[in-house]
Parts: structure tokens; C-alpha cells; sequence
């Protein structure tokens, strides 16, 4: 009886931690920070919403919970008045800072800026996408 509550209570933290941890992604360096950058779905489609997920960690490692995180969404040489919006990102309990996209319009060159600042001032790298229209 006492394996069986071990092996339910192994699996249910097995879940818990898998629900709230950043699939693989593009791992990168922005101003001396380690940002793993991943979305659903991957890859992006048109007409559909992605959520976005980044965990920050700084040069020991260590995650950091305490950033200011943001995105732009835009098609470079299509950008309109509305895409120099930044849209901000929350961090959860597990330091997984997330949020969504706007749907993608159509195929094409898309690009989603990424934007953390830290405390010591913002930085911001550029993930650039090919969408294809649906077939």
C-alpha cells in the first residue's frame, strides 16, 4: 500500500512540474541573461493565436522571477500604427513569464521582438518566422 501512495504521489508532482515547464525552445543570450524562448504551436500558423513562454536566467544560472518582459508582433515593411505596441508578459509561480500573440493575419515574413529588462535596462532580441498561408 505504501509503494502504491509513493508511486501516486511521484506521478501527480510529475505532472504538476511538467505543466509548468517551458517546452524546448531557442535558447539565447540578451544582455548577459540565458532566455529560452518557446511557443504553441510551433511552428506559428496563420489565423491562429500562439502562446508564448520565456524562462530568464542570469549568468550563475539562477532563474529570475523579477523581470519586466515584452513582445512585438509585426510584419517588417507591414508594420502598422498598432504594432509598436509592446504586449507584456506575466510571470507565473514556477518563474515562467508568459502570454499571447494576436492571431497571425497571413503568410508571410513575421516577427516577434522579445524584451526583458532586468533592472539594469531593457534589452531585446528578434525571432523572425516564415508563415505559410493553409493549404
Amino acid at each position: 500500500m505504501r509503494k502504491i501512495l509513493l508511486l501516486v504521489c511521484g506521478g501527480i508532482w510529475l505532472l504538476l512540474t511538467a505543466c509548468d515547464s517551458v517546452p524546448p525552445g531557442q535558447s539565447v543570450s540578451m544582455g548577459g541573461y540565458t532566455v529560452v524562448f518557446s511557443h504553441q504551436p510551433d511552428p506559428l500558423q496563420v489565423g491562429y493565436v500562439a502562446k508564448l513562454q520565456a524562462r530568464i536566467n542570469d549568468r550563475q544560472g539562477q532563474e529570475l522571477r523579477d523581470c519586466k518582459v515584452s513582445f512585438r508582433q509585426f510584419m517588417p515593411g507591414m508594420e502598422m500604427e498598432h504594432d509598436h505596441n509592446a504586449v507584456n508578459l506575466s510571470v507565473t509561480d514556477g518563474g515562467i513569464y508568459r502570454g499571447n500573440t494576436k492571431p497571425f493575419s497571413m503568410g508571410g515574413e513575421w516577427v516577434l521582438e522579445l524584451t526583458i529588462d532586468c533592472g539594469d535596462g531593457p534589452v531585446s532580441h528578434t525571432f523572425t518566422y516564415q508563415l505559410e498561408w493553409p493549404e
